[in-house]
C-alpha cells in the first residue's frame, strides 16, 4: 500500500514539475533578429526584428535604374529605417552618397510611438558603400544621419549604422 501510495506522489510531482517548466518556459512572442544590419538611434541600439519567421525584417533592392533602396524594420515597435541612394541613373558602386533628399535620402519612421523623420532642409548624413557585388549580390556599407520632424519639430540621430545584407535586382 505504501509502496502504490510513494508511485502516485512521484508520478504528481512529474507531473506538476512538468506543468511548471512548460508555463515557465514559453514565450509570449518569438521575435527573429536580423544579422546584418544594426545602428543607434539617439544613443540606444536598434536592429531589425520580425514576429514571423516566413518574414525577413529587411528588404535590400537594386532597382533596375541603378539606385538601391534599403528598409529595415522592427515588428516590435513597427519602427523602420529606410535608405535610398542613387548614382545619377547609373549603377550604384563603392563610395560615399550623401544623404540629402537630392536623390539620396533617409528615414526613420517611429511607428507605434509616432513620428516620420527625414533627411530634407539641412538635416543630412552620410551612406558609405564599401563593397557591393553584382556576382553574389551582396552590399556592405556603413551610414549616419540626422533626420527631422516637421511635424514635431524633433532631430532624430542614426549612428554608427552597419549593414552587410543580400540584394534582390528589380
Amino acid at each position: 500500500m505504501n509502496y502504490l501510495r510513494n508511485i502516485r506522489a512521484t508520478v504528481l510531482l512529474l507531473l506538476v514539475s512538468t506543468v511548471i517548466f512548460m508555463v515557465y518556459s514559453c514565450k509570449e512572442e518569438e521575435y527573429v533578429e536580423q544579422a546584418g544590419f544594426t545602428c543607434t538611434i539617439n544613443g540606444k541600439s536598434w536592429w531589425p526584428l520580425s514576429d514571423n519567421i516566413a518574414v525577413k525584417p529587411t528588404t535590400c533592392r537594386l532597382m533596375s535604374d541603378g539606385h538601391l533602396e534599403i528598409k529595415a524594420f522592427d515588428s516590435k515597435t513597427h519602427s523602420e529605417v529606410g535608405i535610398s541612394v542613387a548614382n545619377g541613373g547609373t549603377q550604384i558602386k563603392a563610395g560615399t552618397y550623401i544623404l540629402n533628399s537630392n536623390g539620396n535620402s533617409a528615414y526613420y519612421d517611429k511607428g507605434k510611438s509616432g513620428g516620420n523623420y527625414v533627411t530634407a532642409g539641412g538635416y543630412e548624413g552620410s551612406f558609405t558603400i564599401a563593397s557591393i557585388d553584382y556576382q553574389a549580390k551582396t552590399v556592405e556599407a556603413t551610414f549616419n544621419y540626422r533626420a527631422f520632424n516637421a511635424e514635431k519639430q524633433e532631430i532624430v540621430n542614426i549612428t554608427d549604422g552597419i549593414l552587410s545584407l543580400e540584394y534582390t535586382v528589380e
